[in-house]
Formats: structure tokens, sequence, C-alpha cells
């Protein structure tokens, strides 16, 4: 008899868990409730339409469970110190929120997955992500363990730590038209920031991301801090980008032509075709080649070089196209530029 009682607590136990309510790690709590179910269940927006939902300790989060309400304009889900959350199932990615902004506070940010199997067999789904039909997405002292994926909304990272050590895995990856804000954060690991666009509409401005990152530090093994696939525009200012360089100028993207305003001095760039540098910033815009920003600078602009060219870059035409631009070129710190000139430069200077 024992053991029918048992096997039958058993069954039932298995019976729950598979009927869509998020198991929790022990101690792990909502708003002081043990499910998100419950915690769901009994919340509701307060006079600002905000829902507000407080972790303790570490939780599950079965990815596509919603957790806006009717009347909710945000959702807030905040940790006590130490608080954790983990992203489940295999078959679903995503944190949802309809309609809502959804603001993730304190809180070290998991992904339980497994690296294969389900939804997980494409490379996109191997982030965290936020379901399209979240607004806006902000992030607020958190810590990841696993990059983020940004594609429907704009998003914030605000004092923020990332620790990624899965090869290939970029800590944010940015695609579409939206906005990426990163402000004093700290990016560990392998790789850091990717943009990218939404494959269809590649040479379309209007669906590339702005990418906006201000004094945060970059400590990368794998790639340059930034890899710039294509963008509408990027800012950068008083960050940090190590020994990998700051930014990759990927050749197989659309790269030429991408605003950009920058004072930060340090800007080496590299490309997949030219690992030894590249990088050329003419009216307030990013070329991969010196060539090609020659081509677009006018009498009287300067033309900042951002890497050293070959000598086999030099070729007569282009040497030819660079007089003919009427530009001056101010090479970055540590570039050496012995090529021809339209105007006076004075080697050394920076951005």
């Amino acid at each position: 008899m024992k053991k029918i009682i048992a096997l039958a607590l058993a069954l039932a136990l298995i019976m729950v868990l598979s009927m869509g309510t998020v198991a929790l790690a022990a101690g792990g709590t909502i708003n002081g409730y043990t499910t998100w179910d419950d915690a769901i269940a009994n919340a509701a927006p307060d006079a600002n339409g905000v829902i507000t939902y407080t972790i303790a300790g570490n939780v599950d989060y079965v990815a596509g469970t919603e957790l806006a309400k009717s009347g909710a304009t945000a959702v807030i889900i905040k940790g006590e110190s130490g608080a954790s959350v983990d992203l489940n199932d295999p078959y679903n990615y995503a944190f949802t929120a309809s309609n809502a902004t959804l603001t993730f506070i304190n809180l070290i940010l998991n992904d339980d997955r497994p690296e294969s199997g389900g939804e997980r067999s494409s490379w996109s789904y191997r982030y965290l992500m936020i379901d399209d039909a979240v607004t806006n997405v902000v992030f607020e002292g958190c810590t990841f363990t696993e990059g983020v994926l940004i594609d429907a909304q704009d998003a914030e990272f605000n004092n923020c730590v990332f620790d990624i050590d899965d090869s290939g895995h970029y800590s944010i990856f940015a695609i579409n038209n939206n906005t990426i804000s990163i402000n004093d954060c700290e990016i560990n690991g392998v790789r850091g920031v990717k943009v990218y666009d939404n494959y269809e509409n590649a040479h379309d401005h209007d669906d590339r991301p702005t990418l906006i990152v201000k004094n945060t530090e970059f400590t990368t093994s794998e790639k340059p801090a930034i890899v710039l696939t294509s963008a509408d525009s990027i800012e950068l200012a008083n960050n940090e980008y190590g020994d990998k360089g700051a930014m990759e100028l990927d050749d197989s993207g659309v790269v030429d032509g991408t605003s950009i305003i920058t004072d930060d001095p340090n800007l080496k760039c590299v490309s997949d075709d030219m690992p030894e540098g590249s990088g050329a910033i003419v009216g307030g815009k990013i070329y991969r080649k010196l060539e090609a920003a020659a081509e677009a600078a006018d009498s009287g602009d300067t033309i900042t070089l951002l890497y050293t060219p070959t000598t086999g870059e030099m070729t007569p035409e282009v040497k030819e196209k660079i007089e003919n631009s009427g530009a001056g070129i101010v090479p970055a710190a540590g570039v050496t530029y012995e090529g021809p000139v339209g105007n006076q430069f004075n080697p050394g200077e920076i951005i």
C-alpha cells in the first residue's frame, strides 16, 4: 500500500509540473508566492498602470508566460539581494509582457535551456530574448550569464555586468530598427555587442539598429568590443575597449556610410579581410577603407584615419582619389600614414 501511495504522489507531482505551472527552486518566491501562476493571478496594475513582481531567491520562468494583465502599461521584475531568474523551456525562448514596457532590476539572469533541442536548433534561440509584443525593455543593475538578443523593441542596459563564456555568443545582439543604449556597464567574455539588420532590408537605413555605448568597459577574447554589420548610427563615448580593439567592421555587412558620433581616442578597428586594421571617418560617417572615405569626402573635409593602410592598398588609383578629394587626413592615435593628402594634417591627433 505504501508503494502505491508513493507512486500516486509521484505521478501527481509530474502532472502538476506538466500543466504549465512554473517550478521554482527551493526558497524562491514571487511577491511571496511560490509559483508564477499564483503571483500573476494576484497581481494588479497600480494607479500608473505598473505591475511589480519582487523576486526572492532563485526562480524559474517558463518562456512565454504572460506577465502583463489588462490595464498594465509596464511590468517590473525586481530582485532582492542575490535574486536570480532562470529561463526554462527549450521550445520557447522569450520573456513576455504584451503591450507593456518590461523592466528588470537587480537580478541575475540565467539560461537553463539546453544548448540544442527544441527551438534551440536555431542560433538565435540560444540567447535570452524578449517577445515581440513587449514595447520596450530596460535592464537596471542586472548580471547576465547568457547573452541577450534584442529584435523588436528599444532596449536600455544600465549598470549591468555580462559574464558570457560560451564560444560564439555575444553579450548583446541587436537586430532591426531599434535603439540599444548601453551605459556604465561591464561586458566580459568571448564577444561583446553585435549590431545587425533584419536580413531582408540590409540596405535600408530605416531597418537598422541605432547603438549608443557610454562609460562601458569591455574585456573580450574572440572579437573586438563591437561588431558592426549594419546600423543606422553609432554613438560612442568614454569607453574602454580592451586588447581586441573597439570595432570589427564586418566585410559581409553594409558598413560604409553609417553615422558615427565619438570622442573615444582609441577607436581601433579591424575587418575580416583587413585584420591589421580598418576604418575611416569623414562627414560624421564611417567607412571600412580609406578609398571609400576619400570618394565620400568634399574639399575641406577631414578624414580621420583609424588604421595604417598597407602598401598594397595604396595603389595609384587610390592615391589619385585622395589627392582629388581635397580632404585633410588626420591619423588617429597610433596610426601611421605616409600617403598623399589634400590638405595639411597633424600626425597623432585623435578624433
